[in-house]
């Protein structure tokens, strides 16, 4: 089954709304100081830019789950990581914000709850233990609750 998992319309709402005036705000201080300082017209202008860019990440980032592929995509790319080659998920974050990093062999990815909910990001890591066959399994390292290695359980769903 294949799920497809979007930013809500709120926090691209919001994003939109709060970001483009700052963003424009720079670039227009950036026109406007180049009379002054070429440094900081450059440096104002860049962090336009550069705010701009995370805008159009954000509100067209989505995360595609089915069974064997885990593919993250946004305007300009796209990540996939097979679900067999995910050897960890860890979770962070702080202030209000839940960070889910899902690490494979070769790559990662970095999941926030400011572009999904945490329940989404909770179903994630569900659907990636299930598509392993570890669902059912204890949850390894035991004493660490925000690392999850899916190759020791694995190993230890093997010798069990």
């Amino acid at each position: 089954m294949t799920r497809i998992f979007q930013p809500t319309w709120y926090n691209r709402a919001v994003i939109v709304v709060f970001v483009v005036p700052c963003a424009l705000l720079m670039l227009v201080g950036g026109v406007a100081a180049a009379i002054q300082s070429l440094a900081a017209s450059i440096g104002l202008i860049a962090c336009g830019l550069l705010l701009m860019l995370w805008m159009v990440f954000i509100t067209t980032s989505h995360v595609k789950l089915d069974s064997h592929v885990l593919t993250r995509s946004w305007a300009m790319g796209r990540v996939v990581i097979p679900l067999e080659d995910v050897a960890r998920l860890e979770w962070g974050g702080g202030r209000g914000q839940s960070l889910m990093t899902i690490r494979a062999k070769a790559n990662w990815i970095m999941l926030s709850s400011l572009s999904f909910k945490r329940e989404e990001l909770k179903e994630m890591e569900d659907h990636i233990l299930a598509a392993r066959g570890i669902a059912d399994q204890p949850r390894w390292p035991p004493y660490a609750p925000t690392i999850v290695d899916l190759d020791e359980m694995v190993r230890r769903r093997g010798t069990s």
